[in-house]
């Protein structure tokens, strides 16, 4: 069934002007989503060939436990993007197992306790650093001046990329990310940013692998399970996962984070009174709020399997592909969070 959801006379699969109105206009519009007694499909405007809408717990549990249905490694975006294009982004997000288990093994091997003990320190000084030049600023753009430089920060030491090569590599990543921003140069110069990116990947694993460090690069160049390790291809598509994708959605954490607490001074006072005892929590609301990345699938077969019966048959395109499936709001369900609508650090 095709969804007759609208805000401003538009549907969810549609930019303008559904994803422009106001954020209670659209939690109401999705709370009207899972009200309902079947799973919408969405047209989109862009023309592409739509998507279901999963806005509950329940079916987001479903979707994402069931990996014998719902594949990532056929695409896992509404965009429509070229098999290319998409080998080159997707690195393990666009993996089902075993595949996807290999390559997670790998990159958390090189993930050590000695490595995420000099992570930490790492980020408490960048960050020290940046508030350091705000002190005595009294206004500046939050987002410009924290929430976009800190992550790409503490990636690209994480890496021990060159500072020389820094400044290209943001406005590189800028333009991956806002392919649908004019201002970033459109479609075009993001599709060649991301192969300016894997090039230059590719060719800092090579150079790590031949005369490693105590880096990340090197460490994830050196990992091997099962006799296995990555190649300069497969790491070059992680490392666009990092610097694009893991950039982004902690910018947008963060951008969530300062204007949440902004608007509760008295959650911003309890989490500055008892700072450990309740950052953990506060994260995870902050995360609750701002939902960073929406996970996608796309149905392996013309009708999905699900233990719901909210389910309708699933259509396949002119290309034979199952539409892709959108994860959206699911933190706004009534059950298990209690109060959805309220922001509580303590949570």
């Amino acid at each position: 069934m095709t969804s007759s959801l609208h805000v401003d006379g538009a549907s969810p699969g549609v930019l303008r002007p559904f994803w422009e109105a106001d954020l209670p206009t659209r939690l109401a519009a999705f709370a009207d989503l899972r009200a309902r007694p079947d799973l919408p499909f969405h047209e989109m405007d862009s023309g592409g060939q739509g998507f279901w809408s999963v806005t509950s717990y329940a079916d987001a549990v479903a979707v994402t436990k069931d990996p014998a249905t719902y594949s990532n490694a056929r695409g896992f975006s509404l965009d429509d993007m070229s098999r290319q294009l998409l080998e080159t982004m997707a690195s393990i997000i666009g993996m089902d197992d075993p595949k996807h288990k290999q390559q997670r093994k790998l990159v958390q091997g090189a993930f050590t306790m000695r490595a995420i003990a000099a992570l930490t320190d790492n980020v408490a000084s960048l960050s020290d650093v940046i508030v350091d030049e705000l002190r005595d600023l009294g206004e500046f753009d939050f987002v410009d001046a924290v929430a976009s430089k800190l992550p790409l920060q503490v990636i690209c030491d994480l890496l021990s990329i060159p500072a020389s090569d820094r400044p290209h590599l943001r406005v590189l990543v800028d333009r991956v990310l806002g392919v649908s921003d004019p201002s970033f140069g459109g479609p075009q110069q993001g599709v060649e940013a991301v192969i300016e990116l894997f090039g230059y990947a590719i060719e800092l694993g090579k150079e790590r692998q031949a005369t490693p460090g105590d880096d990340l690069t090197s460490l994830l160049m050196s990992a091997e399970v099962d006799g296995q390790r990555l190649t300069p291809t497969e790491f070059g598509s992680f490392l666009i996962l990092m610097i694009a994708a893991g950039n982004d959605t902690t910018r947008t954490g963060l951008a969530w984070a300062i204007h949440l607490l902004s608007e509760h001074p008295e959650q911003q006072r309890m989490l500055a009174a008892d700072f450990d005892g309740h950052q953990a929590n506060a994260i995870e609301e902050i995360l609750r709020w701002s939902s960073p990345s929406c996970t996608c699938a796309e149905p392996r077969r013309a009708t999905p399997r699900s233990a719901t019966s909210r389910w309708p048959r699933a259509t396949r395109s002119s290309s034979g592909i199952s539409p892709p499936i959108a994860i959206r709001r699911c933190s706004r369900t009534p059950t298990p969070s209690t109060s959805p609508g309220t922001t509580r650090a303590s949570r």
